[in-house]
């Protein structure tokens, strides 16, 4: 019973001290980070699990030379020390400084990691971490260099894909031009004499985004035995609003392809006959 009541699940305990304190053992908070290469910085946190008892320290490093794929000091700056707890205090930090080029890449990493310096110990299994560096520089281009459509088709569809980095807001502007094929001019009307319409405007990827997007070349069926004509595809002005931007492939040529079939010819198979 405890005040005059029972209480099965309870017990009460009084006196006594802890004869075995620790000062628990010292790990990465997460094993993995990942941050845009534009932040500048990033606090990667330490650990004490276990016990708060007295003080303690451990030493961090990003490794060198790093076995990831980032290289110091072209992507990141190398940075090592102690990190030391005070009694009572669960969480500390220290700073890996980011580098942020103007190269399209693929995501680059750092490795980090802990170890014991005889003041405390490191948790194994959580001694090492990684750091993702996510590039935030995209290539824009056209998916193909070349495309075909019929122009009986009504139109044709046509692709850029985003490539490198995938961070920020992305847009790049996209235009038509007479080649062989001539167009209706922008805001124009009609299609007497012309092969297609042209036009412009802008794809926008948003932050993260890496679908390929497309836009629309209308196409004009005439009634005239013809080869097949060109259209100029062009990409400019790349903006990244976390970034940069650049074109890969920026000029593409769409083939409309007759489909009218002409008179032929014909003629005896051979001038002999027995």
């Amino acid at each position: 019973q405890v005040d005059g009541l029972n209480r099965p699940h309870l017990a009460r305990l009084s006196g006594g001290t802890n004869e075995t304190p620790s000062s628990g053992s010292m790990e990465f908070f997460v094993l993995a980070t990942s941050v845009n290469e534009d932040v500048g910085s990033v606090d990667i946190t330490a650990v004490r699990r276990g016990g708060l008892t007295g003080a303690t320290s451990v030493d961090f490093a990003t490794t060198n030379p790093n076995s990831g794929t980032a290289i110091a000091p072209a992507d990141y700056t190398l940075t090592n020390g102690t990190l030391t707890f005070i009694e009572g205090q669960v969480t500390t930090t220290f700073t890996v400084d980011i580098i942020d080029d103007t190269t399209t890449n693929l995501n680059l990493t750092v490795d980090l990691s802990l170890t014991a310096n005889g003041n405390g110990a490191v948790t194994a299994g959580r001694d090492a971490a990684v750091l993702t560096i996510l590039d935030n520089d995209a290539v824009l281009g056209f998916t193909l260099a070349t495309y075909n459509a019929i122009e009986n088709g009504g139109l044709a569809t046509i692709s850029v894909r985003r490539g490198g980095g995938t961070v920020g807001l992305l847009t790049v502007d996209y235009s038509t031009a007479d080649g062989t094929a001539i167009g209706v001019p922008v805001g124009g009307a009609g299609s007497g004499g012309f092969s297609f319409t042209n036009t412009t405007g802008t794809l926008t990827w948003a932050d993260g985004d890496t679908t390929n997007k497309t836009f629309i070349v209308g196409l004009i069926d005439d009634a005239v035995n013809n080869s097949p004509r060109t259209v100029n595809l062009s990409l400019t002005n790349a903006i990244n609003l976390m970034g940069s931007a650049v074109l890969g492939r920026s000029n593409a040529v769409l083939n409309i392809l007759d489909n009218e079939l002409g008179p032929g010819e014909l003629r005896f198979v051979t001038n002999l006959f027995f």
